[in-house]
């Protein structure tokens, strides 16, 4: 199949996402189970001995993407399940069906001791630390909150592959397409890698400017008593 013909579908298929689903709010529901694995995840190395945030919250992040992908496979097999029910034995091409037939229309620890003053605890090497830590935090919700926003193209892009790949259509079986995971790969992959690096340097700029946590929750309760 030409890329030009690929593509074609792939833009329907995104209007049509656009126009009568919700694909942004999938993908929030994704990324939201995704992140409460990473936490788990986090969780489980700390419980296991692995203190420095630094290294444990980019491989949490490594392993929730695996989640991520898990959950888009499963979307994917719906999707194809919704849409092979809808068109067994029907022999057209992809190209020729109304967007409309595309998709189903079916609708820590604890604080204690005396609190110290500002000044006795933010010096200039805290402050940098502390801003840089949460810079990078932001920077990651930022690379989370693209993969959401591009989520019609990227949804798009893998139903097409995955009507493709599976063979649905007898007069495409005969062809090579790209495997659902290729297209997934391409659009998350460099925000994924960008989500584990903020969070180990958002891991290391913590523990610098307090150096007994091991989680943003102990910062976060340094700070609290401040």
């Amino acid at each position: 199949m030409r890329d030009g013909q690929r593509s074609r579908m792939i833009e329907r298929v995104e209007a049509h996402l656009r126009y009568a689903h919700s694909p942004r709010m999938h993908m929030a529901a994704i990324v939201l189970v995704t992140g409460l694995a990473g936490f788990w995840f986090s969780y489980a190395l700390l419980q296991a001995g692995l203190d420095a945030m630094w290294l444990r919250y980019p491989i949490a992040v490594a392993l929730a993407y695996g989640v991520f992908l898990a959950l888009l496979r499963i979307w994917l097999t719906c999707q194809l399940a919704l849409f092979n029910r809808e068109h067994r034995d029907r022999g057209f091409d992809l190209s020729d069906i109304p967007v409309d037939l595309l998709f189903d229309g079916g609708g820590g620890a604890g604080g204690g001791g005396e609190a110290a003053s500002a000044t006795d605890v933010f010096d200039l090497d805290d402050a940098v630390f502390l801003v840089v830590a949460i810079a990078a935090l932001l920077g990651a919700v930022l690379a989370v909150f693209y993969i959401v926003y591009a989520a019609p193209a990227l949804f798009a892009e893998v139903f097409v592959d995955g009507v493709l790949v599976t063979g649905l259509y007898r007069c495409l079986r005969k062809e090579n397409p790209r495997h659902w995971m290729y297209g997934a790969l391409r659009r998350t992959c460099v925000p994924a890698l960008i989500t584990a690096l903020l969070f180990g340097l958002a891991g290391f700029a913590m523990q610098q400017f307090d150096p007994g946590a091991k989680s943003i929750g102990h910062v976060c309760q340094r700070l609290m008593r401040y």
